[in-house]
């Protein structure tokens, strides 16, 4: 083989070489998936709860009033995973020392998207449980534009942004609807 064919060969090489990493280039890259990012504030927002204030809920099937005191609120924000848990016992006409409702609400944030939301209504006698009314829901914030108005969880229990828990049926399916704060 004579240079000057060697010479060519290698420079056909580069050409095709080169052509090939300028397609590469040129190829469009997929746009990065864009999504409603759910924040701290947002996920506040639907727990708008402090230790001590109390809330009541009324019934259209029970003559007498349901009063809560939120008893602990609990937020933590670590490494693409929010968690905010809010508990409420009853107090009031219905309680004894030895009987009493808890509702237990329970959210994880993670990856800034994915919202699962748990609620657990239940009765204390005798410090045992004797029933437990549960609901829980999932809200993937890729698939949508925003955030929902209103949680509603598998066992009916509504969660309203800025308002709280305004709705839930208890064990012996009474239907109980948010009124008021008191403090």
């Amino acid at each position: 083989m004579t240079a000057k064919t060697f010479l060519l060969i290698v420079l056909s090489c580069l050409l095709v070489v080169g052509c090939k990493k300028s397609e590469e280039k040129n190829e469009p890259t997929p746009p990065e998936p864009t999504f409603t990012k759910i924040t701290e504030d947002q996920l506040k927002s639907y727990f708008p709860y402090t230790v001590g204030k109390r809330l009541a809920f009324e019934s259209e099937e029970s003559t007498a009033d349901l009063y809560y005191t939120i008893k602990e609120v609990k937020f933590t924000n670590n490494s693409n995973k929010m968690e905010l848990f809010v508990s409420m016992k009853e107090e009031g006409v219905h309680t004894t020392g030895l009987s009493y409702q808890v509702i237990e609400m329970k959210t994880i944030v993670t990856d800034s998207k994915i919202l699962k939301t748990e609620f657990t209504n239940y009765r204390i006698y005798s410090s045992s449980k004797v029933w437990e009314t549960t609901g829980s829901y999932t809200y993937d914030a890729s698939k949508n534009d925003s955030l929902p108005e209103k949680i509603v969880l598998s066992n009916g229990a509504i969660i309203q942004k800025d308002k709280g828990l305004v709705y839930y049926e208890d064990h012996d399916s009474y239907k109980w609807y948010f009124w008021a704060f008191l403090q």
